[in-house]
């Protein structure tokens, strides 16, 4: 995908979700003095996972307590700060800096983060960045345009501290994963352009994995509404399209599952255009939160 097409598609998202995109990505420097050891910059768009809680391995395999997944480009810097600075001088001045330009979506520090080698050598490979496990920091923001930052930083006995700074801009709509995760838990509902929405696919059923993953209490509901081709068409249309697209999105989170079940798209209607409102599309896919309905004895 070229960057005017990312524009584009992130564009078209943003209006549908009543949001602002800038073509300008977030600023960000490094807060103290420091070297810049290496710096890395992607020539194209890889899948990445962000890893949201603590890390350990199971097997072979990373084991975090939760993680989104975003396509896009990713940047990375290693800076080594001055020797008159330690762990927590750093941390401090990147808090500082950071609240600048992004939204905290997670952090820890010290043992609360895990394993520090797997966050050195697995996560970020780099392993300058290995250190003893109470003196680690991380960080995961979100910025308004839909860049991600990244921070780990950790310190070696007396050695300088290491940090490694990671943007990944977003180019597949995973931006406007979290955004309409955002807008449900908020609001409980989320109205979409249904062509845009039908052209999106992987991104509801991503809403609709994560959703699954941190909702315990609640289901989900897709209603679409369409023009009339008389109200007995119209309705039936959209009844038809509802069930259409349930089946797609719930075949999409079982595909990206991996062995686990999720299932809590469970209703869909349609709503023929008996549905009007003054500030939504006309033709329109909803999204609605819904308690989850105990199973009958």
């Amino acid at each position: 995908m070229s960057k005017m097409q990312s524009m584009i598609q992130r564009t078209l998202w943003a209006a549908l979700l009543g949001l602002t995109v800038s073509a300008s990505s977030a600023a960000w420097r490094f807060p103290l003095e420091a070297e810049l050891v290496s710096e890395r910059v992607a020539d194209r768009a890889e899948r990445h996972r962000i890893y949201l809680g603590r890390l350990k391995k199971i097997g072979n395999t990373l084991a975090p307590e939760d993680q989104i997944e975003v396509n896009g480009e990713r940047s990375s810097q290693l800076y080594r700060a001055d020797g008159g600075y330690d762990i927590d001088d750093v941390t401090q001045a990147l808090a500082a800096e950071l609240s600048l330009g992004f939204e905290q979506i997670y952090q820890c520090q010290g043992r609360r983060c895990g394993s520090s080698n797997e966050w050195a050598n697995a996560v970020f490979q780099e392993p300058k960045l290995y250190g003893p496990e109470e003196t680690q920091f991380y960080w995961v923001g979100r910025a308004p345009h839909g860049e991600y930052g990244l921070i780990y930083a950790s310190q070696r006995s007396n050695k300088p501290v290491y940090v490694q700074w990671d943007q990944i801009t977003a180019t597949d709509g995973a931006f406007f994963t979290e955004s309409i995760l955002d807008r449900l838990g908020t609001e409980g509902v989320v109205r979409l352009e249904l062509e845009a929405a039908e052209q999106q696919l992987e991104v509801l059923a991503s809403v609709v994995e994560r959703f699954c993953v941190l909702n315990q209490n609640n289901d989900l509901g897709l209603a679409v509404t369409a023009e009339a081709l008389g109200s007995d068409a119209g309705w039936a249309q959209s009844t038809d399209k509802a069930t259409q697209l349930q089946g797609q999105i719930n075949a999409l989170v079982q595909s990206r599952a991996q062995g686990s079940q999720f299932e809590c798209l469970r209703q869909s209607a349609g709503l023929g255009a008996l549905a009007p409102l003054a500030d939504a599309p006309v033709k329109r896919l909803d999204l609605v939160v819904l308690p989850r309905q105990k199973p009958s004895s």
